[in-house]
């Protein structure tokens, strides 16, 4: 399977730890005070330990402001974050550097800080292949992990977790199925959107990579509906609907299943409007002229119209976050083979007792991107390149650090393993 010897690789750097830790006071700095960034910053600066000084940088002074005030210890910093040799400059000055920006800024974030020579964590959901940079990383001794929020970021550990529980070659099937609701859904989409709608309509547009038989497809996405799904802890004990989006990111090259896929969870309905209106052309990039004098980006107007459509407003709009991780395959027990089930369950909800709330969303991919900055910054995770985060999964050590580091903050989840 082309997946085994990146398995092996992948594996491998998550054994290569230290016990050893640093302790001494670290100065970190955030770039992104957003939706996400805001948590992230405010977790590293206020937790338990008070090692870490922690400044949060973003062009919006408003928000900055906003944070000063939520986070006492955090410090913030005015900081165009569009410019490479800026955030060069100023990473100079950290320890560490996080990253929580847009994914059109990912890249180029990570090749600043890269050029600055330091370490770092981060949650964009970058289009380019960071990987390429690795070997970069590795001769400036650079310990860099990407794609470290929810889907991407912890379904990619559990995806390593649960493949762990087979012999190599005898996982046969890794599925994520994936979804961040409103409690109260509402006609005609039944959604929210916990950033921008650009970027959700994006994810019914961009083709899906997965796994079938052993070899990576790409396949349109919106498809393979499924609909009835039940999961533990969704409001009422509604059912929701499930259909392929891009997601698998690194897993199609490190993980080795036979097949592989992730699907987004949605209220039933929600997949049936938007694939009508991909296929009316809505969703489209392609520039149309309406007259000599307007011109249109149909992708650029529909999000425009939806963005206060699906406006999230956790005040009267709560939302919760809900994740299953399934991996199957075949198991030799006392010299019987056996079909085994590993599943992981994610359920979390907005924080309606801090002001302002905090979304499910914000709080699972900030507190996993926290943690893993944490193993980084602390020496636990320390070996040079640029990975991709089920280099956590795949070591056990690692594992247990992340998951009770998101637990002290109330992210839980179950793992168990069932006969089929």
């Amino acid at each position: 399977m082309a997946a085994t010897a990146a398995y092996r690789r992948v594996a491998q750097v998550g054994r290569c730890l230290t016990n050893a830790t640093d302790d001494k006071p670290k100065n970190v700095l955030v770039l992104g005070g957003g939706l996400v960034g805001g948590v992230l910053a405010g977790d590293l600066s206020e937790g338990d330990d008070r090692n870490i000084v922690c400044t949060v940088a973003d062009m919006n002074r408003s928000a900055l402001d906003t944070l000063a005030k939520s986070y006492p210890h955090l410090r913030t910093m005015e900081l165009n974050l569009s410019d490479r040799a800026t955030i060069t400059q100023r990473a100079r000055d950290y320890d560490m550097v996080v990253g929580a920006l847009p994914s059109w800024l990912g890249f180029m974030a990570l090749r600043a800080v890269m050029d600055a020579g330091k370490n770092y964590v981060d949650i964009s959901y970058m289009n380019e292949d960071y990987t390429a940079l690795s070997a970069e990383a590795k001769a400036k001794g650079i310990v860099a992990v990407c794609d470290c929020g929810v889907a991407p970021g912890m379904s990619n550990m559990m995806c390593a977790r649960g493949s762990q529980h087979f012999d190599v070659g005898n996982c046969e099937r890794c599925t994520i199925y994936v979804g961040g609701l409103p409690v109260r859904p509402r006609y005609p989409f039944n959604y929210k959107a916990p950033f921008s709608p650009r970027d959700v309509l994006l994810e019914y547009t961009r083709p899906a990579t997965v796994v079938k038989d052993g070899k990576v497809q790409q396949v349109p996405a919106l498809s393979e509906l499924e609909t009835g799904l039940q999961l533990p802890h969704v409001p009422g004990g509604q059912q929701l609907e499930a259909f392929i989006t891009d997601g698998l990111r690194s897993l199609s090259k490190t993980i080795p299943s036979k097949n592989m896929c992730e699907k987004t969870l949605r209220w039933p309905g929600h997949q049936i409007t938007m694939q009508t209106m991909r296929d009316a052309g809505l969703l489209s990039e392609d520039l149309y002229s309406l007259s000599p004098t307007q011109k249109v980006i149909p992708l650029d107007l529909t999000s425009r119209l939806l963005f206060e459509q699906w406006r999230q407003n956790l005040d009267t709009d709560p939302e919760f976050t809900v994740m299953r991780v399934e991996a199957e395959g075949r198991v030799l027990q006392l010299g019987t083979e056996r079909r085994h089930r590993v599943v992981f369950d994610l359920y979390d909800e907005t924080d309606v007792n801090v002001t302002p709330r905090r979304s499910s969303t914000a709080r699972c991919t900030a507190f996993t991107c926290a943690a893993v900055a944490r193993m980084v910054l602390s020496g636990r995770f320390r070996t040079p390149g640029v990975h991709p985060p089920e280099v956590i999964g795949f070591d056990p050590q690692l594992w247990h650090i992340y998951k009770a580091e998101i637990a002290k903050r109330g992210v839980c989840f179950e793992e168990k393993v069932y006969d089929v």
